[in-house]
């Protein structure tokens, strides 16, 4: 297994600024809003390319084959775009 660091993946502008979960959160909120995920998801972009980063790999990887699980849950075809792996 290789390890993916999803920390500190958004804005520190955003984080812990503009995204603060209510104090009745757990009755009033269907997402985590301090979630960094759904912070990156939610930053718009302002070119029609954009990245929204997912984690890092943070040390070398190994030669050989890998083989890596995407789900897609927000099809392409809503906003007639594409998706890759960077």
């Amino acid at each position: 297994a290789i390890y993916l660091n999803e920390t500190s993946i958004s804005w520190s502008s955003d984080k812990g600024k503009r995204y603060k979960n209510l104090a009745n959160a757990s009755t009033t909120q269907w997402i985590d809003v301090e979630d960094e995920h759904f912070i990156v998801w939610m930053r718009a972009s302002g070119l029609p390319q954009f990245r929204k980063l997912w984690g890092r790999i943070e040390g070398t990887l190994s030669a050989g084959s890998y083989a890596v699980t995407i789900v897609n849950n927000y099809p392409k075809s809503f906003f007639d775009g594409t998706k890759s792996v960077v």
